[in-house]
């Protein structure tokens, strides 16, 4: 899964390997099913590929237990 942005202005076209063809609006942020080596671009798009980011990590709480005698 890659995610991609068009950063235009405009609609933008991105081609698949087996012929599927993607339109991402301007402004929008996309995950597509093929891997970078496997997307081409529509010429004078402005498409960029967005990292995946790690998800946030919880902080772990101590939990502490009291014993009133």
């Amino acid at each position: 899964m890659t995610t991609l942005k068009n950063d235009g202005d405009t609609t933008a076209r991105v081609f698949g390997p087996t012929g599927n063809i993607v339109r991402i609006a301007a402004g929008e942020t996309l995950d597509v099913p093929f891997s970078k080596d496997d997307i081409v671009f529509e010429k004078g798009s402005n498409i960029s590929f967005v990292e995946a980011q790690k998800p946030a990590s919880r902080a772990k709480k101590a939990v502490s237990s009291t014993t009133e005698e």
